[in-house]
């Protein structure tokens, strides 16, 4: 999403420009942009603060060794 006060290229969930502060909101319904903002913790830096989903869903088992035959 572009702010149309500022031309400040930011994510179309945020409601608020982060460069000039500008409400997104009224454009955000003009453009017809419904975005849910994602379900981690965002940082000031605009990164993923912690891990992301629980630890179980973030593993993948590797299968066990084949034996060597004999």
């Amino acid at each position: 999403m572009m702010c149309p006060r500022c031309s400040h290229i930011s994510f179309d969930y945020l409601d608020r420009c982060k460069a000039c502060g500008e409400d997104l909101v009224p454009t955000k319904i003009k453009l017809n942009i419904y975005i849910k903002p994602p379900e981690m913790e965002i940082g000031e830096d605009g990164f993923a603060v912690g891990k992301v989903g629980a630890p179980e869903q973030n593993t993948i088992e590797a299968p066990p060794p084949e034996k060597a035959p004999d």
